[in-house]
């Protein structure tokens, strides 16, 4: 037998005073032994809300359930897949399994060319017409811009080059600095060092820091010299391409 629920009968002791309770309570639902609508009315929004909480959850379980077996399956999917691609050059069956999905596809795409190619073609119409549209005004933009970049570009390539033509004798002017400096430095240590009855200790330690120094700014302007001279210098295409002719050389190339 399927269960229909269960009934609750509240039975107040001595009968009258029940009676008249159930009497005075319809007399103050609506009057004259209306029915209290408005107590309905929250007891069905109640139930619906309860009724739509469960269907939710049910439904989120489901969705869960079924993302995860979706899931599975496609792990099984490419695993079965994996080893399918091991095997097809040696299985008619597979080779053919994908000659005919082939076949099938290519029926599918002819036939949906069909009804909704000019749909689609309609929309490419459209879009290319957006496209050149904002080409133009893409170039406008373009154009504007460099009407009012161009001067600016312009100041900065003049200062560049005339920095550019002016590098030797900027190169030359830190040669000079750092030669003089050294040599200055290295003077100045040598006679506090040779001062040592003056000066003392210390004196002696400042001396010889000094004579370091100096002989770092000497390396440096030697070094500055060698960049200078490798900036004059005029290299031949011939020099620079020899590495890569004694490459083609050994590879047999009669050059």
């Amino acid at each position: 037998m399927q269960d229909l629920g269960k009934i609750t009968i509240d039975i107040n002791e001595g009968g009258g005073s029940s009676a008249g309770g159930a009497a005075s309570s319809a007399s103050s639902g609506g009057g004259g032994g209306g029915i209290n609508i408005q107590a309905m009315m929250s007891a069905a929004a109640s139930a619906l809300s309860f009724v739509a909480s469960v269907v939710k959850k049910a439904f989120d379980e489901v969705a869960k359930a079924a993302r995860y077996i979706y899931d599975s399956l496609m792990r099984l999917h490419s695993f079965i897949m994996g080893f399918a691609d091991d095997i097809r050059e040696y299985s008619p069956a597979i080779q053919l399994a994908e000659l005919g999905n082939e076949m099938e596809m290519m029926a599918k795409k002819m036939h949906m060319s069909a009804v909704t190619g000019p749909f689609v073609a309609a929309q490419i119409v459209q879009s290319g017409r957006v496209e050149r549209a904002m080409l133009e005004i893409r170039g406008f933009t373009a154009s504007l811009g460099a009407i009012f970049l161009e001067p600016i570009t312009k100041a900065v390539a003049d200062i560049l080059e005339n920095i550019v033509v002016r590098l030797p004798e900027i190169i030359e002017a830190i040669y000079e600095a750092a030669k003089t400096t050294g040599m200055m430095a290295m003077k100045l240590g040598e006679a506090m060092v040779g001062s040592y009855s003056l000066l003392g200790v210390g004196g002696m330690g400042i001396g010889a820091v000094l004579i370091q120094i100096g002989a770092m700014a000497i390396n440096i302007s030697k070094n500055v010299k060698k960049l200078a001279d490798r900036a004059d210098a005029e290299m031949s295409l011939s020099d620079l391409n020899k590495p890569f002719l004694n490459d083609l050389r050994l590879m047999g190339a009669r050059i």
